[in-house]
């Protein structure tokens, strides 16, 4: 009997979910783990789809994990304490699935993906194609995603790739990511922010294990971030079993201006008329939502500093700064996930939450760095480093609707100046404008509740820019593998020595 994409908390290892993990790629459901990566974009050459196919086929049944062997890949890990290995990902475009003669009613559905991010550009106020970075304005195929903690095997095995597919396809691009993190080992962005916090958990051991990890503020009693499998996963048309499953795949390259970021959190303090350090370190808090160390500011009116993996996320909006005293309604992280804030045509809270709720994306990210980044003796970023281009974020998700969760996130949340009340302003970090935008309003004081509070307007925005991206699909792993067209296709030679 098929699953059910309802199910929420599952156990992989459950029987029932056994033939779903197998079929079905990984790092969708639970990240891949690893610390380094490489995006290959590949466009194949005319009049090779036979080839092409048995490529693919060959190249998925030995790189390519399914949810089952990255599930296996982390227990051994666990138990070993030795990596798992190469771990890769296959997406395909609307472009690729017609270059391989893959039917209409065979390929996933949706309008947005089908039409492709160019086509949703407008909407979504994105540069125009022009101004992309070389290889992401062209007719992108497929996309490869390598991945390990060593970035000389990721190296190796993309040179490789591009090797067995010299007479097949044309690399296009290649975007290197790497894991930056700070002193108590999360992950952050450029701008020294924490990244990754509060992601939607699918499986009841990892909801298990956050809930521990938060028992120093009650665990998941104020907010839950368990998700159904349905937030991620549609049925995979092109499958070869009951259980076939894929995701759409959302990616952008979005470049950070961290000397204009930084200058935008000084100016903002003066315009508040902040002298004393604490309130001008917590500028960059009502911007982003949270402190540099993740602390959320609707919690906090300073940084907590925890310890790894004690990142405070048991709180909604609603019991914790309904008004939006202590994080504005503007705060990156509000804005794109604003739990128990309302949209303006929602009045009831139980429906408003479910509404937020699926709106959810399941994040991928990773840091980009074009050029070396400084770092001081302990290993820490420097602080006075403050590039104005060059470094970013590769901003990756999984959804099960484009339009309806990130599009809808970026549209009508991020840069939406309405959002929950009127003249609240976009999303400073990542919201996106056509020209002019009207000033965010920004309290003088955190958690002022006097009738009127002191405020003043400031306009922070523009310091990301969308260099490039696509929207691609993540077959199952039975679509890949019945993609082989020989009976017996070799592994191509220059794949031969990861194997």
């Amino acid at each position: 009997m098929p699953i059910s994409l309802d199910s929420t908390a599952i156990n992989p290892a459950d029987p029932q979910f056994q033939p779903m993990m197998a079929d079905l790629q990984g790092n969708i459901l639970k990240g891949h783990g690893r610390d380094h990566t490489i995006n290959l974009f590949i466009k194949f050459r005319a009049g090779r789809q036979a080839l092409v196919k048995d490529w693919i086929a060959a190249f998925s049944r030995v790189f390519v994990a399914s949810a089952k062997k990255q599930m296996e890949q982390t227990d051994y890990f666990k138990t070993h304490r030795i990596s798992g290995g190469m771990f890769c990902n296959l997406f395909l475009t609307n472009n690729g699935y017609a270059y391989l003669g893959v039917p209409a009613e065979k390929r996933p559905t949706s309008p947005a993906f089908r039409n492709g991010m160019k086509a949703s550009g407008p909407a979504l106020h994105d540069p125009h194609p022009s101004k992309w970075d070389a290889g992401y304005d062209a007719d992108i195929h497929a996309m490869i995603l390598i991945a390990d903690d060593s970035p000389q095997l990721v190296r190796a095995l993309k040179r490789a790739i591009i090797l067995s597919l010299q007479n097949l396809a044309i690399p296009l691009r290649e975007e290197a990511g790497k894991v930056i993190r700070n002193k108590t080992g999360n992950g952050i962005e450029h701008n020294g922010y924490a990244d990754g916090v509060s992601q939607p958990l699918f499986f009841k051991k990892d909801l298990d294990d956050e809930a521990a990890q938060l028992s120093f503020e009650g665990g998941h009693s104020v907010w839950n971030p368990e998700a159904p499998l349905k937030l991620a996963l549609v049925k995979d048309p092109g499958g070869r079993t009951a259980d076939s499953y894929g995701s759409y795949f959302v990616y952008r390259k979005l470049e950070q201006n961290v000397k204009l970021f930084k200058q935008k959190e000084e100016e903002l303090a003066d315009a508040l008329g902040y002298t004393n350090e604490a309130d001008r370190e917590r500028v960059g808090a009502l911007v982003v939502g949270r402190f540099e160390d993740g602390t959320p500011v609707t919690n906090h009116n300073d940084a907590q500093d925890p310890a790894k993996d004690k990142i405070s996320n048991n709180f909604t909006y609603r019991t914790n700064d309904n008004d939006g005293l202590k994080c504005p309604f503007q705060g990156h992280v509000r804005k794109t996930n604003p739990r128990t804030d309302h949209p303006v045509f929602v009045t009831d809270d139980a429906a408003g939450d479910a509404f937020n709720k699926s709106k959810r994306i399941v994040r991928r990210g990773i840091p980009f760095e074009d050029k070396p980044r400084v770092m001081t003796p302990d290993g820490e970023l420097d602080p006075n480093y403050f590039p104005t281009g060059g470094v970013g974020l590769i901003f990756m998700c999984f959804v099960a609707d484009i339009a309806g969760q990130f599009e809808f996130m970026q549209q009508s949340w991020a840069n939406n100046e309405g959002f929950v009340n009127d003249n609240v302003g976009i999303d400073p970090v990542i919201g996106q404008h056509p020209g002019s935008f009207i000033d965010q309003t920004w309290n003088k004081n955190w958690n002022d509740q006097s009738p009127n509070p002191a405020h003043v307007k400031f306009g922070f925005a523009d310091a990301v820019t969308m260099k490039g991206g696509a929207y691609f699909f993540a077959p199952s792993m039975s679509f890949l593998n019945g993609l082989r067209v020989s009976s017996n296709p070799l592994l191509p030679a220059a794949l031969q020595p990861f194997v």
